[in-house]
């Protein structure tokens, strides 16, 4: 197929899904992530990208790039202030028990251990930009809840790029010539320094916009163009035991902060919950993970999977908690 016909085939059918999801009420990652899976149905896969992959490639390494910039932008944007001692101490048991948790479990399922602490940050990342689309839906957004939900997934983000950092040079000897790495991660800490400069407010920019709906869907692609769904079917274990790590890591981490946070059990509970969701971030760091060889592809599909899950699931049981317990949020 032409590649203009097969880019705006993909384009179209990307932001199809994105527009069902919305009158579906379900998150727009979760959306581009099926869609990217979609494309690796081998039918679809050979009709429109066959001869046109090397460019929807290098589309999806813009995209990633993208994402990773305007993360580091949104990271800037966070008002953390009045929660930010809770938002750290939630951030720092939250992040570090599902890595040590990853680590136990996939070392002693005989992975190195480079790559089960890997799973684990990639596991220990959230959404929060998913998140914070649920929260203002139910108009809790400007909560004391909703504060220390995003500024501890903002932490979080931030913790598991410099972890992923330090594991990256250890693996590759100082990531020389791991170029999307590299890249990756200096999007990431130049959006944090460009919102310095210009002082962003949180409203996205025209540049953002276009960014986000021209080329971003094309990374989900690359997402799904590595996906390999055979590698779950073989070992379904593997799934089992990520997406395990990642809810119980994540909310026994948030319940060991009971005692300094002073929350109740089912605020903690809600947080827990509240930061299981995966999103683009996670997805970004995982696909860099497998393309330097840190990462193999049955744990990298687990991990998308993952992300799939907990994102359709965490907006069903906050919905429900915040309905069932009005004050939860306070």
């Amino acid at each position: 197929m032409d590649f203009i016909f097969s880019l705006l085939i993909i384009l179209a059918t990307c932001h199809l899904f994105v527009f069902l999801g919305k009158k579906a009420k379900i998150p727009g990652v979760v959306m581009l992530i099926v869609a990217g899976l979609v494309f690796t149905i081998t039918p679809i896969k050979d009709f429109i990208i066959s001869g046109n992959q090397g460019i929807v490639s290098a589309l999806g390494d813009a995209g990633l790039l993208i994402l990773m910039f305007i993360a580091g932008l949104e990271v800037s944007v966070a008002e953390i202030d009045d929660e930010k001692r809770n938002s750290t101490i939630l951030a720092f048991f939250s992040t570090i028990l599902p890595i040590l948790l990853s680590f136990a479990v996939f070392s002693a399922l005989g992975f190195p251990a480079l790559t089960s602490l890997m799973v684990g940050i990639a596991i220990a990342i959230t959404a929060e930009a998913t998140t914070a689309d649920v929260l203002i839906g139910l108009k809790k957004m400007k909560t004391k809840a909703a504060a220390v939900i995003m500024g501890s997934g903002i932490i979080n983000d931030m913790i598991g790029v410099l972890l992923f950092i330090v594991i990256s040079i250890i693996f590759a000897s100082g990531i020389g010539g791991q170029f999307i790495a590299i890249g990756a991660i200096a999007a990431f800490f130049l959006g944090i320094f460009s919102h310095r400069i210009v002082r962003r407010k949180g409203e996205k920019s025209a540049l953002e916009k276009a960014s986000l709906f021209l080329l971003v869907p094309f990374f989900f692609i690359s997402v799904g163009l590595k996906f390999n769904l055979g590698s779950i079917i073989i070992g379904p274990w593997i799934l089992v035991a990520i997406v395990a790590v990642a809810v119980i890591g994540k909310i026994l981490g948030v319940f060991l902060t009971k005692g300094p946070t002073g929350f109740t059990n089912k605020k903690l509970l809600l947080i827990g919950w509240a930061i299981n969701s995966g999103g683009g971030m996670q997805l970004a760091l995982s696909l860099v993970a497998l393309r330097i060889g840190i990462l193999n592809e049955q744990l990298y599909s687990g991990i998308v999977v993952m992300a799939l899950l907990t994102t359709l699931v965490f907006p069903l049981i906050i919905t429900h908690m915040i309905n069932k317990h009005k004050e939860i949020m306070n």
